[in-house]
C-alpha cells in the first residue's frame, strides 16, 4: 500500500512538472510575442527617439551613441536619435529617413545634431563626431566595457578630405562607408542622404568622389559652402571668374591651367600656388600611405561622381573674404556685429576660417563664387546640357541653420524630392 501510494505520488509529481513545463512554455510563448507586437508597434520609441521639444545642445548626453568598428575594437563616437545598441536589435524595425549630417571645422557635431533635429520631423539623424583626441567608451557616453579600445581621432583637419586618424591608420571616409553598410543592414527604406556644410561640405563632395556609396543611387549627397572643391582636370575659372569683391557670377565661361607667374604677382604665396592641384583640391600628390584615397584615384572618375545623386546648396550672402588684400567687401554682409569687424565665417563662427591660400583662391574668391564655377566647372567638363542640381539661397550667409532649414534642402534632403539625373556626355583625356 506504501509503495502503490509512494508511486502515485511520483506519477503526480511527474505529470505536475510537465504540467508546470507546459505552462511555462506557453508563457514564454505569450511573452515573446507580446514583446514583437510591442516592438512592431514601439520600435520607434526604443530605437528612434524623437526630440519633441527644441534641441538643446547642452543636454544631448543620451544622444552620443558609440559605432563600434569591425577593423578594431574600438568604437566611433556619434550623435543620433537611433539608438546603436546591439541588446535592442529585436526591437529595431526596418530604418526610414536616415540623414547623415557631418559637421564643419570646429568639429561642432552637437550643434548640427540641434539643428538637424529641428529642422526636420520624423528623420533619424546621425551626427559622426570626427574627434581631435582620442575618446574612451566612458568618457564618451558613460558607458564601459574593457573590450573596446578608444576611437579613432585627427589632430589635423584632414578628416574633411579622407586622411588617416593618428591612432589607427583609419581614413574618416572608409569609417563613414562602414557606417552606411551598418545602416544598409537595417532594411533602409529609401535614400541615406549625406549631408554636410563648410568643412562638411568638402568632406561630402570629396566622399562622393572617393566611395563606392552611392554608386547604386541608394545614397544622395549634399555639399553646402565648402572653402574648395575636388577639380578633376588641371583647368581652374579664369582671372574674371574670380573677381576680388562679394559679387559673384553664374555660368563662369573661362577655364584655363593657371599662370602662376600672374597669380604670384598678386601677392599670393608662389610655393602654394605651385601646390594647386595637389590633392584635395587636385589629384596630384595623395598621399601615399593612404590606400582608400589610392585606391580611389585608380577607380573614380568624373564619369562615376556624376552619375551620382550629388546636389549643392549655396548661401547667397556668403560672399565675404575678410583676409585677401584689397579684397572689396559687401559692408551690408561682411560687417555683421561692427562696422570694424569683418567676418567671413558668420554666424556659424567669428573667426575667419574661409582658405584665402593661393589653391583656394584659383578657384574663386569668396564661397558662393567658388560653388557657381564648381557648377560651371561640371558642365565644361561634361557638356552644356548636363544637368547640375543646385540653388542658391537668399539671405544666408555662412550659415548651417539656415541651410538645413531651407526649402531646398527639406525638399530635396528630407522628403527626398525626386530630381533630374545629369549624364555626362564627355570624356577626359
Amino acid at each position: 500500500m506504501t509503495f502503490i501510494l509512494h508511486f502515485v505520488i511520483i506519477l503526480k509529481s511527474s505529470i505536475l512538472k510537465n504540467i508546470l513545463k507546459k505552462l511555462l512554455k506557453m508563457l514564454s510563448n505569450s511573452l515573446f510575442f507580446l514583446i514583437m507586437l510591442v516592438s512592431s508597434s514601439l520600435s520607434l520609441s526604443f530605437a528612434f527617439s524623437v526630440i519633441n521639444d527644441e534641441c538643446i545642445e547642452t543636454d544631448l548626453q543620451a544622444y552620443r551613441h558609440s559605432f563600434l568598428l569591425s577593423s578594431d575594437p574600438s568604437f566611433f563616437p556619434i550623435y543620433s536619435n537611433y539608438v546603436f545598441d546591439p541588446t535592442l536589435s529585436f526591437l529595431t524595425a526596418p530604418l526610414e529617413n536616415v540623414t547623415i549630417l557631418i559637421h564643419g571645422l570646429s568639429r561642432d557635431a552637437d550643434r548640427y545634431f540641434c539643428q538637424g533635429m529641428n529642422a526636420s520631423e520624423n528623420q533619424i539623424i546621425i551626427v559622426p563626431y570626427f574627434p581631435n583626441r582620442s575618446l574612451s567608451l566612458s568618457e564618451w557616453n558613460g558607458k564601459s566595457d574593457p573590450d573596446i579600445s578608444t576611437s579613432p581621432y585627427w589632430t589635423e583637419s584632414d578628416w574633411s578630405e579622407g586622411g588617416l586618424d593618428v591612432q589607427y591608420g583609419l581614413s574618416s571616409f572608409e569609417i563613414l562607408d562602414e557606417l552606411i553598410e551598418f545602416l544598409k543592414g537595417k532594411n533602409v527604406k529609401g535614400k541615406i542622404v549625406v549631408a554636410g556644410f563648410s568643412a562638411g561640405g568638402q568632406f561630402v563632395q570629396r566622399y562622393a568622389w572617393a566611395s563606392d556609396e552611392g554608386n547604386d543611387g541608394s545614397v544622395r549627397f549634399f555639399v553646402s559652402d565648402p572653402s574648395s572643391f575636388l577639380y578633376f582636370t588641371k583647368e581652374r575659372p579664369g582671372e574674371d571668374c574670380r573677381e576680388l569683391k562679394s559679387v559673384a557670377i553664374e555660368d563662369c565661361q573661362s577655364f584655363e591651367t593657371p599662370n602662376l607667374n600672374f597669380e604670384t604677382s598678386l601677392g599670393l604665396d608662389a610655393s602654394d600656388c605651385k601646390k594647386f592641384n595637389d590633392y584635395k583640391y587636385g589629384l596630384d600628390k595623395i598621399d601615399e600611405n593612404n590606400e582608400y584615397l589610392l585606391d580611389a584615384y585608380k577607380k573614380a572618375t568624373l564619369i562615376t561622381y556624376s552619375k551620382k545623386e550629388i546636389l549643392y546648396v549655396f548661401g547667397g550672402d556668403d560672399v565675404c573674404n575678410c583676409v585677401t588684400k584689397n579684397y572689396v567687401n559687401d559692408p551690408k554682409v561682411c560687417y555683421p556685429l561692427s562696422p570694424d569687424q569683418c567676418l567671413d565665417t558668420y554666424p556659424n563662427g567669428v573667426n575667419n576660417a574661409m582658405e584665402t591660400e593661393c589653391r583656394a583662391m584659383l578657384e574663386g574668391s569668396n564661397r558662393l563664387q567658388r560653388g557657381l564655377n564648381y557648377m560651371a566647372y561640371l558642365k565644361f567638363l561634361c557638356g552644356k546640357n548636363f544637368v547640375v542640381n543646385y540653388a542658391v539661397v537668399s539671405g544666408m550667409g555662412h550659415d548651417s541653420s539656415k541651410y538645413f532649414g531651407s526649402d531646398f534642402f527639406k525638399k530635396y534632403g528630407f522628403s527626398r524630392g525626386e530630381i533630374i539625373s545629369g549624364i555626362c556626355t564627355l570624356a577626359l583625356d
